[in-house]
């Protein structure tokens, strides 16, 4: 599909600047990332496909190097294609330090990962992931499933 191969190419053409622009640390890069990767769709596909910046809350699984939460503002971009979503984030592996898997260098799916959540995580969510009683008492069990 033509839609999707252009999309994939704006991906590896911004990561490669930012890359180039900042090195391999692309930490706090995201929402210039997104909003570049919004134009860039826009022009590219003469207005055809909708993108938009989306704001997500990054859910860590490692919290050895947290202090005082275990999540972060994150920001990323959702296009329509034929009416079906596709998500493009090209600085997730800044995220490394807090998960045991291999983070991608550039994310394209047509979902969001189980640890990218759409509001910011509350009591709830940080019971079940074992926030709760990292802080508290220095241990915990994850029930959060980060994974497919």
């Amino acid at each position: 599909m033509k839609e999707l191969d252009l999309l994939k190419k704006i991906a590896l053409y911004e990561r490669n600047n930012l890359i180039q622009k900042y090195g391999n640390n692309l930490m706090g890069k995201c929402i210039e990332a997104s909003d570049t990767i919004v134009n860039i769709i826009e022009k590219k596909s003469n207005g055809k496909l909708k993108a938009q910046a989306k704001q997500v809350w990054v859910l860590y699984e490692n919290f050895e190097g947290c202090t005082d939460i275990c999540y972060e503002e994150h920001w990323l971009v959702k296009v329509l294609v034929k009416g079906y979503p596709y998500y493009i984030d090209v600085t997730m592996d800044q995220f490394q330090w807090a998960f045991y898997r291999q983070l991608p260098a550039i994310y394209f799916a047509r979902k969001l990962p189980n640890f990218y959540l759409v509001r910011e995580p509350g009591k709830v969510t940080l019971d079940k992931c074992g926030w709760n009683d990292w802080y508290n008492y220095g241990d915990y069990v994850n029930n959060f499933n980060y994974y497919d």
